[in-house]
């Protein structure tokens, strides 16, 4: 059985399942919001979905989504997100190495 990969449930929202990003909004609201070479400075963990206007703790959300892929597996239903078959051959791979 594969399921779901950690890196994936951190970055699905979980009210409309659309991908989070980075959330540059509330990093250039700070002060001294950019490094001495001009980059922005990233709050670490904070994700936001711009379909919803939601703000997630990354941590958090990756926490929520492993618990609803937990419940999708159990109920028979599909993970939040499928795997490509790139991914697949990744972790069969992995798998049989282990």
């Amino acid at each position: 059985m594969i399921t779901d990969t950690p890196h994936i449930t951190s970055s699905i929202c979980l009210t409309c399942d659309e991908k989070v990003v980075r959330c540059r909004h509330a990093e250039e609201a700070r002060e001294n919001c950019r490094t001495e070479t001009g980059r922005l400075k990233q709050i670490r963990g904070l994700r936001f979905c711009e379909h919803c206007n939601i703000h997630f703790n990354r941590d958090h959300l990756g926490a929520r989504n492993i618990g609803r892929n937990f419940c999708n597996l159990y109920n028979g239903r599909p993970p939040i997100r499928r795997h490509s078959q790139e991914e697949l051959n990744r972790l069969r791979i992995q798998s049989d190495i282990e």
